[in-house]
């Protein structure tokens, strides 16, 4: 997970990373998936968009990683998609609908567009 843990956009990250923390615990307690516990490893990305694409490119280079949960910080997410797309399941925390429209495969956004957001 590549999520905004300081710089403006903290108040984005935090909640974000206790929610995937949170949800891998879940997902961990009924005995993982397919018998596998999952392991998640958190990146600060600083709510910079230069520090997003440095840890996304991170990610993308270390085989033991077959996801990402991107950013939260929409100007970030859309630096990182391009990274991303075709070459892992990226998971979006950002709703910037340019992230998704049109669809690219292994994208998807969690959150409604911003637009709809707004």
């Amino acid at each position: 997970m590549v999520a905004p843990l300081t710089g403006p956009y903290v108040f984005v990250g935090g909640p974000e990373r206790d929610a995937a923390v949170k949800a891998l615990g879940e997902i961990n307690a009924k005995g993982g998936i397919r018998g596998h516990k999952l392991v998640m490893d958190v990146f600060d990305d600083a709510s910079s968009p230069p520090q997003s694409v440095q840890l996304t490119q991170q990610v993308l280079s270390d085989s033991k990683y077959v996801a990402m949960i991107g950013t939260g910080f929409g100007s970030a997410a859309l630096a990182d998609e391009p990274l991303a797309s075709g070459q892992i399941l990226y998971i979006s925390e950002a709703a910037p609908v340019a992230q998704v429209q049109p669809a690219k495969p292994s994208i998807y956004m969690v959150p409604p567009n911003s637009r709809l957001f707004a």
